[in-house]
């Protein structure tokens, strides 16, 4: 998503539905070396997101709910992905230091999890902080990012573009307002949805089996009261 957001990759083809021979100057591309990325919960989807994105030259900041717990003891299907010892990121945050991240921040990537704690987390003030040049991706749970919010964000041009993979409601109603927001990929809840599911699922189940059997604590266990 980041890389057709910055390689202009939606006008582009427009190239193709139009036949028509575009300005190839108004469709410069952006490099993303020694830009910023603040990404939004850092467990495996977001470690796995640093590691890629640092891959790309990128400047990784990252906001957890204890900073202090830098390495990740939880499942990973991919052996040599992610960041377990938690060395990618230059400065950690904590979540009430998000403000704080996000000026700095020309990607904002969100993979926490959705909790009583995250809800409505990014909203007005937020994006109001954001530079004008940023660009959001939201890829895990729906109302952490205020739908509402991020359209009068990107309508207002307080942000130049996002990517939205979640919502709300699902399916998504014809008549949701996203359809109309200029500058917005979405897709339809496609992040976790990949040929290697299954089988990395039933890898996890079986680990957890073995745990149990051995009575020792089981991995990504799910925290009930932050999800309440």
């Amino acid at each position: 998503m980041w890389l057709m957001m910055v390689h202009r990759m939606p006008e582009q083809l427009e190239f193709k539905a139009t036949r028509i021979w575009p300005n190839r100057t108004a469709l410069a591309c952006h490099t993303v070396r020694a830009l910023t990325v603040g990404i939004v919960g850092y467990g495996a989807v977001g470690r796995e997101s640093a590691r890629q994105l640092h891959a790309l030259g990128m400047n990784v900041l990252c906001l957890k709910r204890d900073p202090s717990q830098r390495r990740h003891a939880g499942f990973n299907g991919w052996p040599g992905t992610g960041d377990p010892a938690g060395t990618i990121p230059s400065a950690w945050f904590a979540p009430d230091e998000l403000d704080a991240m996000l000026p700095a921040c020309d990607l904002l990537v969100v993979t926490v999890p959705g909790t009583g704690e995250t809800q409505g987390m990014i909203g007005a003030p937020q994006f109001a902080l954001m530079k004008k040049t940023a660009r959001l991706i939201s890829i895990t749970r729906s109302g952490i990012v205020r739908d509402e919010d991020l359209a009068a964000a990107l309508r207002a041009g307080q942000i130049a573009g996002a990517a939205v993979d979640c919502f709300v409601k699902e399916p998504v109603p014809p008549d949701h307002d996203f359809f109309d927001v200029p500058g917005l990929i979405m897709t339809p809840h496609m992040s976790g949805v990949h040929t290697g599911f299954w089988p990395i699922t039933v890898d996890l189940i079986a680990a957890n089996l073995r745990l149990h059997h051995a009575a020792q604590p089981l991995l990504n266990e799910v925290g009930r009261q932050a999800a309440s």
